[in-house]
């Protein structure tokens, strides 16, 4: 967690701006301005009224009519300052809950064309995916920030572009087996195909939220990249199963997750 950071403070008073050194605390702002003494904003005292989406300013505020602002230009500063003081909640927008929101949107597609490609969709319960996020979508007091992205890595989503094709094949593949297998195939009874398909589905399609420039990526990217890697390592050592991928499409995902760590550390704007 990153404690220490440079911001720009305003005395609410005068138009003059002063960069600042910041420090989060458990139960504060630790501010230090240019040339000015050392003091300490509670975080009850607070108020955030910019930073809510990528690429915006951060903007806390303190005071009535005339505040003392602070402002900061990396949204990263929200997720240490959850991180520092966990207990302050809903006070300030946590930047982490929209990447949770992406994730979860990516599971529920692929939940969703999996089980109504393999013909399970209600008894697999893939129909629970789809409302949980319509709920979650309804419920949210910020919708608009959901669609509030900073750009996308074209580098990382190439890869993704990439990946989907195979993974739609292998998706279709064990359908096929989930539909027409043998009921007596514990398999099918617990809906493993299925589930296979709608994992299949999910990387190529977390890459793709990878790819797009928001707080957080490199973890991301990290996660995806060893997903891929870690999937084609199993098909390898377990190349009996039926879920396994053939032996050159093992090497292939092996390679495609290495090279997506690769490129994601490589590419600037990885934060």
């Amino acid at each position: 967690m990153r404690t220490d950071w440079e911001g720009t403070y305003l005395d609410g008073r005068t138009a003059a701006r002063r960069s600042a050194t910041i420090r989060l605390m458990r139960e504060g702002i630790e501010i230090t301005p240019a040339g000015g003494a050392t003091q300490l904003w509670p975080y009850r005292e607070l108020r955030q009224t910019q930073g809510f989406y990528s690429g915006e300013q951060v903007r806390l505020e303190r005071g009535g009519d005339l505040p003392e602002v602070l402002l900061l230009s990396d949204t990263a500063f929200l997720e240490s300052l959850h991180e520092a003081a966990p207990h302050v909640g809903p006070r300030f927008h946590d930047p982490g809950r929209r990447r949770a929101r992406i994730r979860w949107t990516i599971v529920a597609g692929a939940a969703v064309i999996a089980g109504i490609v393999a013909g399970d969709f209600v008894s697999g319960l893939y129909v629970i995916a789809p409302i949980t996020l319509v709920v979650l979508f309804a419920l949210h007091p910020q919708r608009r920030s959901l669609f509030a992205i900073g750009g996308v890595d074209g580098a990382a989503a190439a890869l993704a572009a990439l990946a989907l094709v195979p993974a739609v094949a292998y998706a279709l593949t064990q359908s096929e087996l989930q539909r027409n297998g043998s009921s007596l195939d514990p398999h099918v009874e617990f809906h493993h195909y299925s589930g296979m398909a709608s994992y299949a589905l999910s990387l190529p399609l977390a890459a793709l939220a990878a790819a797009l420039r928001l707080p957080g990526r490199r973890i991301a990217v990290w996660i995806v990249g060893v997903t891929g890697a870690g999937l084609g390592l199993a098909s390898l050592l377990l190349s009996d199963y039926v879920g396994a991928f053939d032996p050159v499409w093992a090497w292939l995902a092996l390679a495609w997750g290495v090279v997506f760590v690769a490129v994601g550390q490589l590419r600037r704007g990885v934060a």
